[in-house]
């Protein structure tokens, strides 16, 4: 047993000590990705998170002021976090629901976290983060680019919304 034990042992400590090695030199035929490939691959990531940011924004955003509190920060986190882990398990890949015990520990690791990264969510320093603050720390001035967009009334694709209303144009059709 004493054996088997100790070879082990040295089959761990080989596998530890080799992967940094593996890390540095990637498997043969296999090239980097380029620049254009992040950047196409920064803007599906985007793309697939950027409802589940406005999902969980609108859910957490309990006074319905366009931006969250630190403790609105924590629950919009830990719901954002549920819904990711939703959308990216592949199809028949059972993940159990997170315990009680979890899910606390979950929200503690995520206060702290927001506690020492407050400053630099919160760039106007109102103690609140709005949604664009939030998209820029995730995905850079594209993201807050759109989010302004919207804003002014124009869609992603820069058309203008219409803001006309049925009664105005009842009203100018009559004689």
């Amino acid at each position: 047993m004493k054996k088997f034990l100790t070879s082990t042992t040295i089959v761990i400590a080989a596998a530890m000590l080799a992967s940094p090695v593996f890390a540095q030199f990637p498997p043969q035929g296999v090239a980097p990705p380029s620049p254009e490939e992040i950047e196409e691959m920064r803007k599906q990531m985007m793309e697939r998170m950027k409802p589940l940011v406005d999902e969980a924004f609108e859910n957490n955003d309990e006074d319905d002021d366009g931006s969250l509190t630190k403790e609105e920060m924590v629950e919009f986190s830990v719901e954002l976090s549920m819904a990711q882990r939703d959308a990216f398990t592949p199809p028949g890949f059972d993940v159990p629901e997170p315990t009680e015990d979890e899910m606390k520990q979950l929200k503690e690791m995520v206060k702290s976290q927001i506690d020492s990264q407050w400053d630099l969510l919160d760039t106007d320093d109102n103690d609140e983060v709005s949604k664009k603050e939030i998209l820029t720390s995730m995905f850079g001035d594209d993201a807050s680019d759109e989010e302004e967009d919207d804003a002014d009334g124009t869609s992603e694709s820069g058309e203008e919304a219409d803001s006309s209303d049925d009664s105005d144009e009842s009203a100018s059709d009559a004689p």
